[in-house]
């Protein structure tokens, strides 16, 4: 398996999988019916972002991620990523494989954070993923699925949101300091993490000379 930035050739072995992916609506917070050249625009990265495939030796995509900064100007030192693997080759390690070369690159170009805006929790082999690679969740919300339910019909107002999660992952040689250890995912106020965990993987606090001075 290689791992490589994706050309304008890949786009065609990707979109069928991702499709098919935010389709289903169970790990991507895209719109399912979005259409092939919003997919292409929102997923194909331009500079400083990067878009990554895996490939066999046959040329078969097997997974593709995404790596881009998570937020303009004074944000640009956090990155965000998004990854999907084919169904087809799932087991066979290419999300654990991916995920380790964009933090490589992370690092390499200079991010000091990863964060993660919207991992859904039921979504359990990208969590453990995540952890075992030493992201912690610092924060979530409940709900799930989108102002309307499938029919289209507008969903009840939803319960209180359960205490904040979020995961972080140190991008750089040493996780910063004051930072809290995880905490159990199964212990947040005594209940389960629900769908979805939302808001993100936080790795370190901004540098000091980027911080907002007292009192702003």
């Amino acid at each position: 398996m290689e791992i490589r930035t994706a050309t304008a050739a890949d786009w065609p072995l990707i979109w069928p999988f991702l499709h098919d992916i935010v389709a289903a609506g169970e790990t991507y917070t895209w719109p399912r019916d979005v259409t092939e050249e919003q997919a292409r625009r929102q997923w194909m990265a331009t500079p400083p972002g990067r878009t990554l495939v895996a490939v066999d030796p046959d040329g078969t995509v097997l997974g593709t991620a995404r790596l881009a900064p998570n937020q303009a100007g004074p944000g640009d030192h956090v990155a965000n990523a998004g990854f999907m693997v084919a169904p087809a080759a799932a087991g066979r390690g290419v999300g654990r494989a991916l995920a380790a070369h964009v933090l490589d690159a992370a690092r390499a170009d200079g991010y000091r954070a990863m964060q993660f805006n919207a991992v859904v929790a039921s979504n359990t082999r990208a969590v453990r993923l995540w952890r075992s690679l030493g992201f912690d969740v610092v924060g979530g919300g409940g709900g799930g699925g989108g102002r309307r339910g499938a029919r289209g019909r507008p969903r009840p107002p939803p319960p209180p949101p359960p205490p904040p999660r979020r995961v972080r992952r140190p991008v750089g040689d040493a996780p910063p300091a004051g930072l809290t250890t995880a905490q159990d995912l199964r212990k947040f106020g005594g209940q389960p993490l629900s769908r979805p965990a939302a808001p993100g993987i936080l790795v370190r606090p901004a540098p000091a000379d980027r911080r907002p001075a007292p009192g702003t």
